[in-house]
C-alpha cells in the first residue's frame, strides 16, 4: 500500500509534505489523516525553516473522501465529534507550529482540502486552480477551520459570503476575498512556495516563530493582551543571537567588515553604510556569507578563487555559476539564493566589470 503522505527535506531547512492520493484528487481518509498527524506531531522536533504542503498530481485535495463521508455518517454523533476533534488537532498542529508553514495550491482545493491550507500561513495558488467551500451543497458546513479560521482571514462578511454564496471560485475571485498569499502561473505553485520558502529561510529563524505564534495569538486577544504579548515576544527576542547579530553597533562592525572584503576581493572599496546594509537590499550576516565561506574547509581553494583564479571556468556564465555553487556547498544555502544576494548586492557587476583568468587573460581571449 503506498504512503498516503510523501514527506522529503528538498534542502537543508525545507520540508516539503505531498498529499499522495492523486487518483482520488487527494481526498481524505482515515489512513491519510492518521498519517498527517504522525508527520505533523514530528514537525517541531526537526531543524526547519519553513514546511510547504502540496498535492501530488492535478489536485490540492478535494476534501474528505465521499466514501468515508458515508461511514461516518452510520457513525454516533459521539463517534463523529471524534474523528472532526482528530482533524481539529492535525489542522491545529500545523497552525501552532513555529515555523511557517505554506500551501502549494494546483487544481482544486475544496472543503477539507481548503480548510487544511487556511491552517498554513501563507497559500501559493496557481492561476487556474479553484478552490472553496461547497458543504452547504451536501447539508453540511465547513467544519475543520472553513467557518474558524476564515472569518478571522478575510473577517465576517466576507467568510459569510464565501460560505454561503462563492461555491468553488477561481483562483482569481479567491485572491479578490483574501484568502491567496500570492498567485502564480499554472503548474508553477510548488516553485514559487519554495521561493517563498527561500525568503522566510533567509530570515532571522527565532524571530520569524515569535512572530506567527505572536500574531496567531493577537488574533484571538484584545488589544491590550496583544500588547502584553508583543512585550512578552521581544523581551525574549532581545537575548537571542538572532537579535544580537542586527544591532546598530554590530550592523557597523558588518558594515565595515564587509569594505574591508571587498577591498581584499576586488581591489576596491564598496560604498557602505548602516542604511544601505540594515535597509533591506542586502542584510550584513548575509553579506558575511562571503568571509564564513572564506574560512570553511577550502578556504585556500575559495581565496583563489575569489582573487580571480578562473583558469578551470571557460567562460563568464560558468565562473558565476562556480562561485554560487561553491558558495551554496559552503554555506549551506540554495544557488538561487546565493546568487540572488550577490545580484542585489552588486557583487557581480564589480566583480565581473574587468574579469580575468588567474594568467590575466580576460573573457573571451
Amino acid at each position: 500500500m503506498s504512503d498516503t503522505l510523501l514527506v522529503e527535506d528538498v534542502e537543508p531547512g525545507i520540508r516539503v509534505i505531498t498529499l499522495n492520493r492523486p487518483g482520488v484528487l487527494n481526498a481524505w481518509n482515515a489512513e491519510m489523516r492518521v498519517r498527517m498527524a504522525e508527520v505533523v506531531a514530528e514537525l517541531p522536533g526537526a531543524d526547519l525553516r519553513a514546511v510547504v504542503i502540496a498535492g501530488n498530481g492535478r489536485a490540492f485535495s478535494a476534501g474528505e473522501d465521499v466514501r468515508g463521508m458515508e461511514a461516518l455518517a452510520d457513525d454516533s454523533t459521539r463517534g463523529f465529534r471524534a474523528v472532526a476533534r482528530h482533524i481539529h488537532d492535525v489542522f491545529d498542529g500545523i497552525e501552532a507550529l513555529e515555523v511557517p508553514v505554506i500551501a502549494a495550491v494546483e487544481g482544486v482545493a475544496a472543503g477539507g482540502g481548503l480548510e487544511l491550507a487556511l491552517s498554513c500561513d501563507f497559500r501559493v495558488v496557481s492561476r487556474s486552480a479553484r478552490l472553496g467551500l461547497p458543504e452547504l451543497n451536501v447539508g453540511l458546513i465547513p467544519g475543520s477551520g472553513g467557518c474558524s479560521r476564515l472569518v478571522r482571514l478575510v473577517g465576517l462578511a466576507r467568510a459569510k459570503e464565501i460560505v454561503m454564496l462563492e461555491g468553488m471560485m477561481p483562483a482569481e475571485r479567491a485572491h479578490q476575498l483574501g484568502l491567496v498569499t500570492r498567485l502564480v502561473e499554472p503548474g508553477a505553485a510548488l516553485d514559487g512556495a519554495l521561493e517563498m520558502a527561500r525568503e522566510l529561510k533567509a530570515k532571522a529563524p527565532l524571530a520569524v516563530g515569535m512572530a506567527k505564534l505572536v500574531l496567531n495569538s493577537c488574533a484571538e486577544a484584545d488589544l491590550e493582551l496583544g500588547r502584553r504579548f508583543e512585550r512578552l515576544g521581544q523581551s525574549v527576542l532581545k537575548k537571542t543571537g538572532d537579535h544580537l547579530e542586527g544591532t546598530p553597533t554590530t550592523i557597523e562592525e558588518r558594515s565595515v567588515e564587509l569594505a574591508a572584503m571587498h577591498t581584499r576581493y576586488f581591489g576596491k572599496p564598496k560604498a557602505t553604510n548602516t542604511k544601505v546594509a540594515a535597509g533591506g537590499r542586502i542584510s550584513l550576516g548575509d553579506a558575511a556569507i562571503l568571509e564564513k565561506a572564506r574560512t570553511a574547509k577550502d578556504g585556500a581553494k575559495f581565496t583563489a578563487l575569489m582573487g580571480g583564479d578562473w583558469s578551470a571556468c571557460d567562460s563568464q556564465s560558468e565562473a558565476d555559476a562556480a562561485l554560487c555553487a561553491l558558495l551554496a556547498f559552503w554555506t549551506g544555502r540554495d544557488g538561487g539564493q546565493v546568487d540572488r544576494l550577490f545580484r542585489q548586492s552588486g557583487l557581480y557587476r564589480e566583480k565581473w566589470d574587468k574579469p580575468h583568468y588567474g594568467d590575466g587573460r580576460t573573457y573571451g581571449q
